[in-house]
């Protein structure tokens, strides 16, 4: 054998030996300080994971507890109407709602607020519908006739036949019954006062 063999397989037996050591030295580390071992779950004692597992689960039982609590609501009174009284009362209610008129031709009277909304019907122009009181808080975009083109919410309203629906707020004017007279121009009402004037002279 060569002495570089030799040297070789005694420096392989002494890193061995050193590895051997080292293995030792960490099993007698271990033996005298067991918590690198095993966690921190091995240093706390059963009474205190018993105890803190208590605590959660109480604590869990009482917030369920009081998301699934529900109050009980008083019953609703019932009260007898004379019929006569409601419709005269329902009558009265409605007479106060504010009314439109349909001022396009075949109207269309939809479910919803929506170009791609069910259609109802077509409304003629000319119909009385009643105001719902609900607008859309958009403003959709739509070409009313060949020369004009409108942006304007949507009503919700009822019409003749009782049915609720949307039609587009450029389709429909507010109602009036006692609409006053619109005012002459200026020049017109002048005109009026100096042909009466003349006509008193000559009299």
């Amino acid at each position: 054998m060569s002495e570089s063999s030799r040297k070789r397989r005694e420096r392989k037996r002494a890193e061995a030996k050193a590895r051997k050591q080292q293995q030792q030295q960490k099993k007698l580390d271990l033996e005298k300080d067991p918590t690198e071992k095993k966690g921190i779950l091995s240093v706390l004692r059963p009474i205190e994971l018993i105890s803190g597992g208590l605590l959660i689960g109480s604590l869990l039982l009482y917030g369920v507890s009081r998301c699934s609590r529900t109050e009980e609501l008083p019953a609703p009174e019932v009260v007898s109407v004379d019929s006569t009284a409601a419709q005269a009362a329902s009558s009265a209610a409605t007479a106060n709602l504010l009314k439109y008129y349909v001022v396009l031709d075949s109207l269309k009277f939809r479910t919803g607020p929506y170009l791609d909304s069910t259609l109802i019907r077509y409304l003629p122009h000319g119909e009385e519908l009643v105001s719902l009181n609900e607008v859309t808080d958009f403003e959709q975009g739509l070409r009313v006739s060949v020369d004009e083109f409108t942006r304007e919410p949507w009503v919700k309203v009822r019409d003749k036949n009782g049915r609720e629906g949307w039609v587009y707020g450029a389709g429909v004017r507010p109602y009036r019954k006692n609409k006053p007279a619109p005012r002459p121009p200026r020049e017109a009402a002048d005109e009026a006062e100096n042909s009466n004037s003349e006509t008193e002279q000559e009299n």
